[in-house]
């Protein structure tokens, strides 16, 4: 009897495990995830995107959703389960993927909204189906969640910013961030941005596979108007926005010079954040890990040698013959030597972008 009784426990438990696998009705799945749904939209501007809660720290509600959903954005937060709004108390972009977490106070240790079930995005196949449940935009309506639901049309090699889902479904714009179910109600994928009119997501295994970098320390700094600049091409005013930026950063800007010890000292996100948009919309040229790849290649280290700084000058082009250029001789164009940008107006160029510098770009590895 008592072997009987354990076998039956056994089964059941193997039960109940296998049902949790099992392909829901839609209706169960949208009743389940809205409870977990959270609309973002933006303090004193029109626009929005989605997000839901996933399992976070201790007296916190953490929020995931795809990272051009916050970026230079003031936020404000709603859960869809009971229309209370929150304000926003971390803010963290993953520096690889079109990611991002954000965290809102708990009245108590455990957030009180349900946190959605994971899958396993590496399961998944082409054909397979799939839903999105997000907040879309309608004209002269309520914001309320729309449960989409559509097809697994192609799996990639992860992409750039992470992308590696392709799926058919009918989406629209405030619905990034969403999460992507699949036929037994667990996220699969964090809904992104579509290419050539083709919806796509970041598989959840990659959010999975790469959560430290929400216990990185934040930038300091908003970079929304030099990641403008950088788009349009006006590299000049984006030059002068990226030292106004640290001197920002460093608490320099009255007097407009960076001492050592201010470079020394610089913050390691915003160094990364900055160069990551020269790097990007340059496509490679510019950048501060350009030009540091450049002075390590010709022997360049914390320490000043005269030989090599000259020889970096004329590499990056701010030397020409015996002369070093002022800042207006400066080309302002992708037909600029490598490395050319940023350059900084040429007082803070002197002491800012000096071989410490380097060392500095180097231990943060920018």
């Amino acid at each position: 009897m008592k072997f009987r009784f354990c076998w039956l426990i056994f089964t059941l438990i193997g039960l109940s495990l296998t049902s949790c696998s099992q392909p829901k009705s839609s209706q169960e799945i949208a009743e389940t995830v809205n409870k977990s749904l959270v609309l973002i939209y933006y303090e004193n501007q029109g626009g929005h995107g989605t997000g839901f809660i996933v399992p976070g720290k201790k007296g916190v509600c953490t929020v995931l959703t795809a990272g051009h959903v916050v970026k230079g954005y003031s936020l404000k937060l709603q859960t869809y389960q009971d229309k209370q709004g929150h304000t926003t108390d971390t803010i963290q972009t993953s520096p690889n993927f079109d990611l991002a977490v954000v965290t809102f106070k708990s009245a108590g240790e455990n957030c009180p909204y349900p946190s959605v079930n994971f899958g396993d995005s590496n399961e998944l196949k082409v054909g397979n189906k799939i839903y999105i449940y997000g907040f879309p935009v309608l004209q002269n309506e309520d914001l309320a969640p729309e449960f989409l639901e559509g097809s697994v049309s192609r799996i990639n090699v992860v992409l750039t910013e992470g992308y590696g889902i392709n799926y058919t479904a009918q989406v629209s714009v405030g619905i990034s961030g969403a999460p992507v179910l699949d036929a037994s109600g667990k996220v699969v994928a964090v809904h992104g941005q579509a290419k050539d009119k083709l919806p796509r997501g970041i598989p959840i295994q990659t959010y999975l596979a790469n959560q430290s970098w929400e216990n990185q320390p934040l930038a300091k700094a908003d970079y929304t108007k030099l990641e403008q600049l950088l788009a349009a091409g006006k590299w000049k005013e984006a030059d002068g926005e990226t030292a106004n930026k640290m001197l920002e950063v460093a608490g320099r800007k009255t007097l407009g010079l960076l001492r050592w010890e201010d470079v020394e000292n610089f913050s390691c996100p915003d160094l990364r954040a900055i160069d990551r948009l020269w790097v990007k919309y340059s496509n490679g040229r510019f950048g501060f890990s350009v030009q540091k790849q450049i002075y390590q290649s010709l022997g360049g280290t914390k320490e000043y040698d005269k030989k090599v700084w000259v020889a970096y000058g004329e590499a990056l082009g701010w030397k020409k013959g015996e002369e070093w250029l002022v800042y207006s001789q400066l080309t302002f164009s992708t037909n600029a030597p490598s490395g050319h940008l940023p350059a900084g107006p040429l007082g803070v160029r002197v002491l800012f972008w000096g071989s410490i510098f380097f060392y500095r770009a180097e231990t943060c590895k920018a």
